[in-house]
């Protein structure tokens, strides 16, 4: 078994001018877009540094104390690179990072050059802060996101200063900026897609899949999924999919390290397992249940408890301190907002009763045509 870091040992001396652009290079890329690059990648498209030299300022700062990898393996992952051609000789320009708790919004991303003068736009997924979590559930009552008008901002604003083709990818909701941004642009700016490319990131809403610039958009559009998907199967997709072997179980597959390769292709298995699509199914039947209103109450009742325990990031809010903050501020919730809470817990109950016997009985769900039910 291996995964992108033993495919870095394995082509990382071969460079892009010799082996073209794959889907574990996008897998590559949209990790990338995690790392801390404030101050060390400029936010201007014209200002390119060598990224190999990037990654190493990264790993020096981090061994200072003065910024911290997202992930375990992300040390692992960046050391890799600083020893592989085939990525630390590109150059990187275009990196912003923008968190506004008032826009309820997380954006992150960051565009690397090919030497055959076209681009790779890495859109960053939810970080660990609650504004960026908030936000991700917002999708629930809300067509678009204030990240996706950036990412398609950003994307239409390297189009008018870089020339040649373009492509687009990102991990959990990045992978949806990627899809967004390629989706919802100008005509003439969607001419300049490659591809793009979404790892087991949400969908969308019914009402955006119909319009237009997404369906044009969909030869070029490809999802990647674990087996036991929970994020990626949120939401509604049209576009194509390959479901990948991961090592791990449950909702940890969305961590790409364990996601297995075999050399420079992804190690594909037939189906999802039945507790991702029952896990699928009990979602979609809870959320039906609700109108967007109730949703937006149940999201905004929560998000003002865990607000009000002064934790910034979900790692502060599920630390033991937080517990009676949380408690006392949900108790403070006024008669309607908790009233919403209470209902939407009842009808998770409702859903989860309906579906738990298909769980219990180990049935065998057939296949969809696609992941999502969609025919």
């Amino acid at each position: 078994m291996a995964n992108i870091i033993d495919y870095l040992a394995w082509r990382g001396d071969i460079g892009f001018d010799e082996t073209a652009v794959c889907d574990v290079d996008m897998l590559i890329f949209s990790r990338l877009s995690y790392l801390p690059m404030d101050g060390i990648v400029p936010a201007d498209f014209g200002a390119c540094v060598p990224f190999g030299d990037a990654v190493k300022a990264v790993l020096q700062k981090c061994e200072n104390g003065e910024a911290e990898p997202r992930m375990r393996e992300d040390s692992e992952l960046m050391k890799s690179i600083t020893t592989s051609a085939r990525f630390s000789s590109l150059k990187a320009c275009g990196f912003v990072s923008r968190l506004d708790s008032e826009r309820e919004m997380q954006f992150a991303a960051i565009t690397f050059l090919l030497p055959d003068g076209s681009s790779v736009i890495a859109f960053r997924g939810t970080d660990g802060t609650l504004t960026g979590w908030k936000e991700d559930f917002n999708m629930s009552f809300s067509e678009t996101i204030p990240s996706q008008i950036d990412a398609a901002d950003y994307f239409t604003r390297l189009c008018a200063e870089r020339a040649g083709g373009v492509r687009l990818c990102g991990h959990s909701k990045g992978g949806n900026l990627a899809v967004y941004a390629a989706s919802f642009c100008d005509e003439k700016i969607q001419d300049r897609v490659i591809c793009a490319r979404s790892f087991d990131g949400p969908g969308f809403s019914d009402s955006l899949t119909e319009k237009e610039g997404y369906k044009r958009m969909l030869p070029k559009l490809k999802t990647f999924m674990p087996r036991s998907s929970i994020i990626g199967m949120m939401l509604e997709h049209d576009e194509d999919f390959t479901i990948v072997e991961s090592q791990n179980i449950s909702i940890f597959q969305h961590n790409i390290y364990y996601w297995q390769l075999l050399r420079g292709e992804f190690m594909t298995v037939p189906g999802f397992t039945n507790s991702s699509q029952l896990v699928d199914k009990t979602t979609k039947l809870w959320v039906s249940e609700m109108s967007p209103e109730l949703r937006e109450k149940f999201i905004n009742g929560l998000y003002d408890v865990a607000s009000a325990s002064g934790a910034k990031t979900v790692r502060e809010l599920l630390s033991g301190k937080n517990v009676f903050a949380l408690m006392k501020a949900l108790a403070k919730l006024d008669p309607e907002t908790r009233g919403a809470i209470t209902k939407c817990v009842g009808l998770l109950k409702n859903a989860a009763k309906d579906t738990l016997p298909e769980l219990a009985g180990d049935i065998a769900l057939p296949q969809p045509r696609t992941p999502f039910g969609r025919k």
